[in-house]
């Protein structure tokens, strides 16, 4: 489940690549923390319509191994100069001291701002997917500089 989801986001991003040479570019990177698309370090790439968000940390101690991976599907809904509405698709992997949970989420988001954008997310997650599924509202936030 976990490889198909990652497969189709990155055919998607693939093709709207392919279809949109011309469109300015645009990347940012920021920290993002969800529950659903990851906590740390957050790189967006959104050429076009589609864009996609790895979000990553790894934290070891004496006593705490923590890890978080997120990938998340972007698709823009609206954009006007310093404001986006957006849906997402948050694929999230954790692992605290060995114990593994894979969390989804999806939902409406916006960001807002022009060279420093504020991001909030908000929806639906399903969390641990892979041994209780529990499903509850999730939110997101971020801060990302736009380059």
């Amino acid at each position: 489940m976990k490889l198909i989801i990652t497969l189709l986001l990155i055919c998607i991003i693939a093709h709207a690549e392919a279809q949109d040479e011309q469109r300015v570019r645009s990347q940012q990177i920021g920290a993002h923390i969800g529950l659903t698309t990851g906590m740390g370090i957050s790189y967006r790439f959104w050429p076009a319509k589609l864009g996609i968000q790895a979000t990553f940390i790894p934290v070891k101690t004496d006593t705490i191994q923590f890890i978080s991976f997120g990938l998340t599907g972007l698709l823009t809904l609206s954009e006007k100069q310093h404001f986006k509405t957006f849906l997402y698709l948050g694929n999230h992997l954790v692992s605290r001291n060995g114990h593994q949970e894979y969390n989804i989420g999806f939902g409406p988001g916006f960001t807002v701002g022009s060279k420093v954008r504020f991001n909030l997310m908000i929806g639906y997650g399903f969390y641990d997917v892979s041994d209780t599924f529990n499903m509850l509202p999730t939110g997101e936030i971020g801060v990302y500089y736009k380059f």
